[in-house]
């Protein structure tokens, strides 16, 4: 009985599943010539009113999204690995944090990205952002080559968690 039971919720589950995996000959997805959308639809339960980081009060969405990375992430064990960083240096004082940004990576547009189109983005984000203040205080942050040297207001121990 359990197992004729647990047969039917599979069943029922991967049905589900598989129903929003169709679409119709008419839908922009399935359309191959140049009247076709150009845009990114995402199915969430959660909220974003823009994929602008600075604008939304949730910006982490678009990492989750997988729009937007970091130069870092936490994996499942809690360890952090590296993502767009090769390597970081911290000071002893843990104010001014040095990142490598790994060679080769470039945006959806082609542009690559470097020390100076990081800390771009990350000053983008403090000058329009009510959030960012939340997460740290930069005094300065700097790029050149494939360095982002970040210099905070005060000590900044977890920065690499982020």
């Amino acid at each position: 009985m359990k197992k004729t039971a647990a047969l039917i919720c599979a069943i029922a589950l991967l049905a589900g599943a598989l129903t929003g995996c169709g679409a119709d000959d008419n839908s922009p997805a399935s359309s191959t010539g140049s009247d076709s959308y150009k845009s990114l639809i995402i199915g969430t339960g959660q909220t974003c009113d823009t994929l602008d980081p600075a604008l939304s009060y949730n910006g982490w969405y678009i990492v989750r999204f997988g729009i937007s990375e970091t130069l870092t992430k936490m994996e499942d064990d809690m360890s952090i690995s590296m993502w767009l960083a090769s390597d970081y240096t911290v000071s002893k004082d843990y104010t001014t944090w040095t990142f490598t940004i790994k060679d080769g990576i470039t945006f959806s547009n082609g542009n690559p990205v470097d020390g100076g189109a990081v800390a771009a983005s990350l000053q983008y984000i403090f000058d329009n952002s009510q959030r960012g203040t939340e997460y740290f205080t930069p005094l300065s942050i700097t790029g050149e080559g494939q360095t982002v040297i970040i210099v905070c207001e005060s000590a900044e121990p977890i920065l690499i968690n982020k």
